[in-house]
């Protein structure tokens, strides 16, 4: 192998150094000259020099050993450039030194700090300009102009603005807007940088909604985790439905003390709202699942559990596996901004509890019909798409007086009137049959009319086409003469509530570790160690 320099020659330069002004293509380099042989000796009298510039010999000359010499190089162009500086004696040349740096101005870096606030007149953004380059190199504080685009609308508000703040009013209350800036200086354009999100008015209006079918939610709820366990609310996205929810998962050590809490929402006292919220317990009544729900001024739960926060439900106990519409009407004592709070509070070693579907509106008042009640959804028997809905119109009103009489009931498949009932009357039962139901789960609420006062909503769900089988009943275990015996009910019902072809299910059979040993269509055989799952044989669709 070949020795970088002879054991006589000088060792490298050292202390490199450049000093370029106000983006120059020229700068002084400055350099201190071995003291020091190659070997290790000490080194007198003068050396040769020799300054590159991209292996372009820019200057040579002679100096001290151990003394410092500032010389001028230059580049040809802005960019990156290597300066190199060896020195030579009567022996031989030293190796060289080398320095990469900056010549001429270099594009912004991005912005910094970005801060935005939202009041009731408007949204305020501010951020800190950015003090060099991207490459470290020099940018001209002075050129610095900035691009402001609004999102998630993707509008341009702002373009070579010279201040680093900017606002604007806002038309829409209750809606989620953040804001993206781009430096530029002298014609180079830096990176984009994101501003945090904010809701316009400082909080969201009624009616208010949350599906939760995208990650986005997460950005304006509140996520508690007291006991610190890291077991908590996070959210959750089911591909095969093409929806998602939020999850609180369980501990084994910690019962769930762990808070989900809404964004802020404007409410007005005096007024009636109808707070819903769709529930489940993963695993049914084997875990079955407790949460609160609180409304308090702040978004903390130190605020959910004081004595002027406002219940909305009470700790309430679910088992069922399928979602649940919990509802509640409540007043607030006074104008403001409300945080919902849902509290799960499931004991140690459970499961999951999930919930999706939250609203909020305004109910009419309380001489406003009571909810449609007795609803029910019934799938075709053939497992073609339709739906059967059933129900009984309210007698009363919110108040508890009794109506004399009904104008209609609306019906409602997400956010549209898909069809409506006239006439009706209170205390009665209608029947519709829904021909164009999406395929799969259908969401619908029942509100009834007394003139133009709107009633509460009676909320239902209901599987439309075939849905994936439910549950194995009733399993049994028996052993007899060194055999385990398993048999079992077959499902009555998909899991969803819907159908599924009954002549058309058989079973799959698992060992202890989940390895199939064989697929039946009895409900009664004889092996070891078992658990059973379900499938349809023509392969349609498998359950769990």
């Amino acid at each position: 192998m070949t020795p970088e320099a002879l054991q006589g020659a000088p060792n490298t330069a050292d202390a490199l150094k450049i000093d370029i002004t106000d983006g120059s293509l020229k700068g002084k380099l400055t350099f201190t000259a071995p003291d020091y042989t190659f070997g290790g000796s000490p080194l007198t009298g003068n050396l040769s020099y020799e300054v590159t510039v991209d292996g372009t010999v820019s200057e040579t000359g002679t100096i001290a050993a151990g003394a410092t010499k500032t010389v001028e190089v230059e580049a040809t162009t802005a960019g990156f450039h290597t300066l190199g500086v060896t020195t030579s004696n009567s022996t031989g040349k030293s190796p060289v030194r080398e320095l990469k740096a900056w010549f001429g101005k270099d594009t912004p870096s991005a912005v910094t700090n970005m801060r935005l606030t939202s009041d009731n007149t408007g949204l305020t953004l501010s951020w800190d300009a950015p003090t060099q380059g991207v490459n470290g190199g020099y940018i001209d504080a002075a050129a610095l102009r900035y691009t402001i685009v609004r999102q998630p609308d993707n509008v341009i508000v702002a373009t070579s603005q010279t201040a680093t703040t900017f606002s604007e009013p806002f038309t829409a209350s209750g809606t989620g807007v953040w804001y993206d800036v781009t430096p530029e200086a002298d014609g180079l354009t830096g990176p984009t940088t994101s501003s945090p999100k904010a809701l316009t008015g400082g909080a969201m209006s009624v009616p208010y909604s949350e599906n939760f079918d995208n990650s986005s939610a997460n950005d304006f709820f509140t996520v508690i985790d007291v006991r610190k366990d890291g077991k908590t609310w996070e959210f959750v996205y089911d591909e095969d439905y093409n929806e998602g929810d939020m999850q609180c998962k369980y501990s084994s050590e910690n019962a769930k003390d762990d808070w989900l809490i809404s964004p802020p929402i404007r409410l007005e006292s005096g007024r009636l709202y109808n707070i819903s919220l769709d529930v489940r317990a993963r695993s049914g009544s084997l875990y079955p699942e407790t949460m609160a729900i609180m409304m308090a001024t702040a978004a903390t739960a130190e605020a959910m559990k004081a004595d002027n926060a406002v219940t909305v439900m009470e700790e309430q106990t679910f088992r069922s596996s399928r979602f649940t519409t919990v509802t509640n009407l409540v007043q607030v004592p006074a104008d403001g901004i409300y945080y919902i709070g849902i509290h799960a509070t499931t004991k140690a070693d459970s499961d999951v509890l999930a919930i999706d579907n939250l609203k909020v509106t305004q109910e009419a008042g309380s001489n406003a019909p009571a909810a449609v009640t007795d609803i029910k959804i019934v799938p075709n028997p053939d497992g073609s798409e339709g739906l059967t809905l059933t129900f009984t119109t309210p007698s009363l009103s919110i108040a508890g007086n009794n109506l004399r009489s009904l104008s209609k009931v609306e019906i409602y498949r997400g956010e549209t009137v898909v069809h409506t009932v006239a006439p009706v009357e209170p205390g009665k039962t209608y029947t519709w049959y829904d021909a164009t139901p999406a395929k799969g789960l259908n969401t619908y609420d029942l509100r009834a009319f007394d003139g133009d006062l709107r009633g509460l909503a009676g909320t239902a769900s209901g599987f439309s086409g075939f849905d994936v089988p439910g549950r194995p009943r009733n399993v049994r275990v028996t052993e007899k003469d060194g055999f385990v015996g398993l048999s079992w009910e077959a499902p009555t019902e998909g899991e969803q509530g819907g159908v599924f072809d009954k002549n058309d299910l058989s079973y799959i059979v698992l060992d202890s570790e989940s390895n199939i040993i064989t697929r039946v269509r009895d409900n009664d055989i004889q092996l070891g160690d078992i658990t059973v799952r379900h499938e349809l044989s023509g392969g349609r669709s498998l359950g769990a």
